[in-house]
C-alpha cells in the first residue's frame, strides 16, 4: 500500500507537468522530466558518439542510466540499449564498431557490475568479465582484442550474517561498514575467452570518490599495446597524496616508475606517439580540489615546463590532439565552463563554444576522436543539457540531441552575470535569474543560493532548481564568493584560513550591488545552500541579520567535525580552515571559522535538510545546531532522509527535499510568492 501511494504521488506530480497543455512556468514536476547526460564518448573516426542518459523512473523510484548512440553527421539515434541495463561507463573499440560498457541489470541491489561488449549492428551485450568485486573503469587495447580494467581486491576478512566481524580503521572510519578496497589492473579478452590479473602490490590504482568528486580514469594504453601507464596511490583512501605514475608491462606484469608519489598525478593520458603522458596534477599547488594539466616525457621521466601564459583555471579535462603536442583542456571560466587548446610552446587558445556551458561538476564532460572531432554535454540558462558536436576545434558546435525540447518551450526565467568588487579588490561575480515576465517597476523577493564545493562555481548553465524558484516569482542570486574556481587561482585560494568571514563579505558586497541594479524587496530575502553553500548560509544568519528565512541543506557547520569525520577530511578539511583542530591553537582556529559556535546570534527561521548517512559532511553538526536554535527559541525544523549519500538520489526524496525547501521560503515570504510589493 505504501509503495502504491508513493507511485501515485509521483505520477500526479509528473502528469501535472506534462508539456503541451498550456503555456506555463517551470514546475517541480518538470525537473523529473529533464534528461540528464554524462560520459560522452566519440568513436575514433568521429562518425558516432555514445552518451549515458538519465531519466526519472517514477514507478521504480530511481534514475535510469541508459546507453544511447548517435550518428554525428545526422543526429539520428542509432542505438538505445534496453533501459533494464544500468550503464556506468562506455568506451569505443579502436574499429569504432563495438562498445565496451560497465553495466548491471537495473534494480538488482546485490548485482556486481561487469564489463560487456556490444556490436553496434547487433547490440546484445556479451559479458567478458566474472568479477566478484567492483570494477573501476576500462580501456580498450590498441588492437581491439582485449580490455584493461581496474578490479577491487577481496578483503579476505571473516564475516557473520553477511557483515564483517570487525576491521581496522586506518584513515577514515565514520559510517564505514568495511574498509576501502585496493584496486589492481586486470586484462579481459574482448571475445570473452578469459581474463588475468596484471598487477599485485602494496599500492592501489587511483580510487574513486563516493558521490561527487573528480573524474577517475587511472590507466591508459601506450599505442604499441605493450604497456599501460597507471596512476597509483599508497592507500585506498581519497585523502592519499602519495600519487605516482607507473608503467606496467602487459606481457610480464613488471612495473616501472614514471613519476614518484610526490608528483600528485592522476588520470594519465598517453600521447598519440607514445612519447609523453599528460596527467592531472591534483591537488595543484597543494590546494584542495584544484587541478592543472601537466606532461611528462616517458624516456627522460622529466615533467615538461609550463607553457607560456599557463591557464589560471581549475582544469579537469585532458585529451591529446591527433598530432600530439597540444592538449584539449577544460574548466570553469568566469561566466561559463569552457574549453582551451593548451599548446606546447605558445599561449593557450580558447575554443569558441558560443553561449554554451560545458556542465562542470568537478569534471568537464567532453571527448575527442582520433580525427580531432569533439563531443560534449552542454547547456545554457534556458536550454537544458544536450549533446553537441564539433568537427574540429575551430568548427561551430552543432546540437546532436533534442531530449529536453519540452523544457525549452516553457516560460523560463532569464539569467545574466552580475559583477562587483570585493572589499579587498577582487572582481567577483554571480548569476542573477529573474522570473519570466520580469518587470522593473515592481519589487521582488530574493532567494540567495550559495553553491557548494567551495571550489566550484555558479555559471550561466541550466539549473532546474533555480528555474523552479524563479517560477514562484522570486529573483535568485547565486554568488561566486572567494574559493570559487572560475575567477583565477588567487581568488580561489583566498578562502584558505578564511572560510567564513571573507566569503560572507563577498556575498554581502554582491547583495549590495544587486539591490542597486534590481528591484529587490529588502524585507523578503532568504539565504539557502547545500554542502558548503549550507555553511555559507549558516554563516550569514549567524553574523548578519535581516533575513526572512534560511535553508541549510547537508550543511558543513563545524570544521573540526569535517576534518575528522568527512571522507575528504584530510584532503580538504584543515586545508580550508588553515589548521588541524589537533595542532596547537587549532581548536581556536576551527571554532572561529565554524558557524555552529555563533548559533546564539541566529534569529532567522531555519530549516535543516540532511540524509542519515552522509559520508561527505557529518550530520552530527546539523543535530547540534538544530538543538542550539531550539533551546534559543528560534523557529526551526529538521527533516532527515534515511538514506546514504551527500543529498538525495531518488525521485521521491528529491521532490520532497525541494518542496520542503521552497515551501519553507514561501511560508516566510508572507503568503503567495511575489504578491507583496506589486
Amino acid at each position: 500500500m505504501t509503495k502504491l501511494l508513493v507511485r501515485l504521488f509521483l505520477l500526479t506530480w509528473v502528469m501535472a507537468g506534462s508539456p503541451g497543455l498550456y503555456a506555463r512556468g517551470f514546475e517541480a514536476s518538470d525537473s523529473m522530466n529533464i534528461v540528464g547526460m554524462k560520459h560522452p564518448q566519440i568513436a575514433p573516426d568521429g562518425a558516432r558518439a555514445s552518451i549515458i542518459v538519465s531519466k526519472a523512473d517514477i514507478e521504480a523510484n530511481r534514475f535510469t542510466a541508459e546507453l544511447r548512440v548517435v550518428d554525428t553527421r545526422t543526429g539520428q539515434e542509432i542505438l538505445a540499449l534496453d533501459p533494464a541495463w544500468e550503464v556506468s561507463e562506455s568506451r569505443w573499440a579502436p574499429d569504432g564498431q563495438q562498445l565496451a560498457i560497465i553495466a548491471k541489470r537495473a534494480g538488482v541491489k546485490e548485482a556486481v557490475a561487469q564489463i560487456y561488449v556490444l556490436d553496434i549492428k547487433s547490440p546484445t551485450p556479451r559479458q567478458i568479465t566474472q568479477a566478484s568485486d567492483g570494477i573501476v573503469q576500462l580501456a580498450w587495447a590498441p588492437d581491439g582484442k582485449s580490455v584493461a580494467y581496474g578490479r577491487e581486491e577481496a578483503l579476505g576478512l571473516p564475516k557473520v550474517d553477511g557483515k564483517l566481524v570487525s576491521f581496522e580503521v586506518k584513515e577514515r572510519g565514520y559510517l564505514a561498514t568495511e574498509p576501502r578496497k585496493r584496486i589492481q589492473l586486470w586484462i579481459a579478452q574482448a571475445d570473452g575467452s578469459g581474463e588475468k590479473q596484471l598487477t599485485r602490490g602494496n599500492w592501489t590504482l587511483q580510487v574513486p570518490y563516493k558521490g561527487s568528486g573528480p573524474a577517475i580514469l587511472p590507466f591508459a594504453w601506450f599505442p604499441d599495446g605493450k604497456s599501460i601507464v597507471v596512476a597509483t596511490q599508497a592507500e585506498p583512501d581519497v585523502n592519499s597524496l602519495e600519487r605516482a605514475l607507473r608503467i606496467v608491462d602487459v606481457a610480464t606484469g613488471e612495473v616501472h616508475s614514471l613519476l614518484e608519489p610526490d608528483a600528485r598525478a592522476i588520470n594519465p593520458v598517453v600521447s598519440p606517439d607514445g612519447r609523453e603522458v599528460a596527467y592531472w596534477e591534483y591537488p595543484r599547488y597543494g590546494d584542495a580540489f584544484s587541478f592543472s594539466v601537466r606532461v611528462v616525457d616517458v624516456a627522460s621521466r622529466t615533467v615538461r615546463a609550463s607553457p607560456p601564459q599557463p591557464l589560471d583555471h581549475n582544469l579537469s579535462l585532458a585529451r591529446w590532439f591527433p598530432k600530439g603536442g597540444d592538449i584539449l583542456v577544460g574548466g570553469d571560466d568566469s561566466d561559463r565552463t569552457s574549453l582551451w587548446i593548451q599548446r606546447r610552446a605558445a599561449p593557450p587558445i580558447k575554443v569558441d563554444t558560443g553561449n554554451l556551458d560545458l556542465a562542470m561538476h568537478f569534471r568537464v564532460r567532453a571527448d575527442m576522436s582520433a580525427t580531432g572531432a569533439i563531443v560534449f554535454v552542454a547547456s545554457s540558462p534556458q536550454s537544458p543539457f544536450e549533446l553537441y558536436f564539433m568537427a574540429n576545434a575551430n568548427a561551430r558546435p552543432r546540437r546532436l540531441t533534442d531530449y529536453n525540447a519540452a523544457a525549452r518551450a516553457l516560460e523560463l526565467g532569464s539569467a545574466n552575470m552580475l559583477r562587483w568588487r570585493t572589499h579587498d579588490g577582487f572582481e567577483a561575480n554571480g548569476v542573477v535569474t529573474v522570473p519570466y515576465g520580469f518587470q522593473a517597476n515592481r519589487r521582488y523577493p530574493l532567494v540567495i543560493v550559495s553553491h557548494g564545493g567551495p571550489m566550484q562555481a555558479s555559471t550561466l548553465k541550466w539549473n532546474s532548481f533555480t528555474q523552479e524558484l524563479a517560477a514562484r516569482g522570486w529573483i535568485v542570486f547565486e554568488p561566486n564568493y572567494r574559493g570559487s574556481d572560475n575567477l583565477g587561482r588567487n581568488y580561489q585560494v583566498a578562502i584558505v584560513g578564511d572560510m567564513g568571514a571573507g566569503p560572507a563579505r563577498d556575498v554581502m558586497a554582491g547583495l549590495g550591488e544587486l539591490k542597486r541594479q534590481f528591484p529587490i524587496d529588502a524585507d523578503r530575502i532568504a539565504v539557502t545552500g547545500e554542502s558548503y553553500g549550507g555553511y555559507m548560509s549558516a554563516w550569514l544568519i549567524s553574523h548578519y541579520q535581516g533575513w526572512r528565512a534560511a535553508v541549510l541543506g547537508a550543511p558543513l557547520l563545524d570544521t573540526a567535525d569535517f576534518a575528522d569525520l568527512a571522507d575528504v577530511g584530510d584532503l580538504a578539511g584543515s586545508r580550508f580552515s588553515g589548521a588541524s583542530p589537533w595542532e596547537p591553537g587549532g581548536q581556536a582556529v576551527n571554532q572561529s571559522q565554524s558557524p555552529i559556535y555563533a548559533s546564539a546570534a541566529v534569529k532567522t527561521p531555519t530549516l535543516f535538510l540532511t540524509t542519515t548517512f552522509d559520508h561527505r559532511v557529518p550530520v552530527v553538526s546539523s543535530h547540534r545546531m538544530f538543538q542550539a536554535l531550539r533551546q534559543n527559541k528560534v523557529e526551526t525544523r529538521f527533516f532527515i532522509y534515511p538514506v546514504e549519500g551527500h543529498g538525495t538520489s531518488d525521485p521521491a526524496r528529491e521532490l520532497d527535499w525541494n518542496k520542503r525547501w521552497m515551501d519553507w521560503i514561501a511560508a516566510h515570504f508572507d503568503g503567495a510568492p511575489g504578491e507583496k510589493g506589486k
